[in-house]
């Protein structure tokens, strides 16, 4: 069953509307898409503005047989003229995987479409800022590695969080009897914080609270990360056990190399929080349900910890750079590649320009652009050819001697995977 959040207005006799004029509506000038029952439209958001207001004409691309109910409150513009309406009508607009109840006044011109300041606050277009601390500025972030030909260019793919496009379906084995999990205490000393990380992942569309009951209830699980901060994850273990996994196959980094024997430059970037990227569609997100002691959420993105994920992932960002020569991706790192500078920055831009259509936000701080080497995937990547990952050397190097059959494997895995890099290895290993 669907949930509308109720959006209401001004209770005034008259209604201001600021922005209301027949100039066509710019991308750049706050302005938002919004599905008003399932139609996409181009919203101007206007803080000034008492009400939503709707053309007839674009009224009648949404709806063949609208019901327009009359309405005493007129129109007043910024220039003080009244605008005459047709009427009001409630419309389903649906925004980051919400639905709101949204009421329209109906105009007879043409007319740009406007959502009004209490609609944009409860379908948290807008957030109102009450101080504002300066921090690092995005741009100087990017122009740490983008080249200086790209920075303006792609700046903001490494902002905010994308949705790839489309909703996955997680589908389950109907046979498994679902388990609701109880409630997980957490210190007191991270309270505030768990709170802090739920409220903006909330915001950015993440989650939403979960009124309704539903018959798969997951723990939560809470991870302090080195700088501090709160990352939030279910754990499903029992649903796991359910789902049924697509079992794309993920490409091996040998497959990659194979293709790059000519490589003298790279460029790797990493997606930001991955899987989110992905929608659920909303029997999916009412599966990945959480409980928490401030009640319990749903993840409307595809969470970490669910056994699919990565092979959902992979398969939609391998297909989103599968018809660019140069570039591949294993889970949520692009490998770009070249035999030479321009042939690189053609291919990077390629794929950026990709990345901007499909909606993929990329991740500054572990992105390495235009390098003679980069470690991917544990192998260190050069104009020289394929090396070993340094750091698993470090380790190898640092490991006591096996003590039991698990110590003996782990060090069966490293010699495994530093055997390619040994000419005599093999041999040594049979003596």
């Amino acid at each position: 069953m669907h949930t509308l959040d109720i959006c209401s207005e001004s209770d005034d006799d008259e209604l201001f509307v600021a922005t209301i004029d027949n100039q066509e509506l710019k991308y750049d000038e706050w302005t938002e898409a919004i599905n008003v029952n399932d139609v996409p439209v181009n919203f101007q958001l206007d803080t000034g503005a008492k009400c939503n207001v709707l053309s007839l004409n674009k009224l009648k691309t949404i709806c063949s047989h609208p019901i327009i109910t009359k309405q005493v409150s007129p129109l007043r513009s910024y220039s003080g003229h009244i605008i005459d309406t047709v009427g009001v009508i409630n419309l389903r607009c649906s925004y980051k995987c919400r639905d709101h109840a949204v009421k329209f006044h109906i105009v007879d011109r043409n007319v740009q479409s406007v959502i009004g300041a209490k609609t944009c606050k409860a379908m948290k277009l807008l957030k109102r800022i009450h101080s504002i601390t300066q921090t690092s500025n995005p741009q100087e972030t990017t122009k740490q590695f983008l080249p200086e030909n790209m920075e303006h260019q792609y700046g903001d793919l490494f902002t905010g969080l994308g949705c790839l496009p489309g909703t996955h379906k997680i589908r389950i084995n109907k046979t498994v009897a679902p388990v609701v999990h109880a409630l997980r205490k957490i210190p007191i000393a991270i309270k505030d914080k768990v709170k802090s990380e739920l409220d903006r992942m909330e915001d950015i569309g993440v989650i939403f609270k979960q009124q309704e009951p539903t018959q798969w209830v997951n723990s939560m699980v809470t991870v302090i990360k080195p700088n501090g901060k709160i990352r939030i994850c279910i754990d499903p273990r029992d649903l796991n056990k359910a789902i049924l996994r697509e079992h794309y196959p993920l490409k091996t980094v040998e497959e990659v190399i194979s293709q790059m024997p000519n490589a003298k430059v790279f460029s790797k970037l990493d997606a930001t929080s991955g899987v989110w990227h992905i929608q659920l569609d909303e029997p999916s997100s009412k599966l990945c349900t959480f409980n928490t002691p401030f009640g319990r959420y749903r993840f409307a993105r595809l969470p970490f910890g669910i056994n699919s994920a990565s092979e959902v992932f992979q398969k939609i960002v391998s297909e989103m750079v599968s018809d660019i020569e140069g570039a591949e991706a294993i889970i949520d790192d692009i490998l770009i590649w070249g035999s030479d500078q321009k042939e690189h920055d053609m291919r990077l831009k390629q794929v950026l320009d990709r990345a901007r259509e499909f909606n993929l936000k990329l991740s500054a701080g572990k992105c390495e652009i235009s390098k003679p080497e980069v470690t991917y995937v544990g192998h260190r990547l050069t104009s020289e050819g394929v090396k070993p990952d340094p750091e698993k050397i470090r380790a190898v190097n640092k490991m006591s001697k096996p003590e039991c059959v698990k110590d003996l494997q782990t060090f069966m895995g490293f010699i495994q995977y530093l055997g390619k890099f040994m000419q005599t290895c093999q041999q040594s290993v049979h003596r």
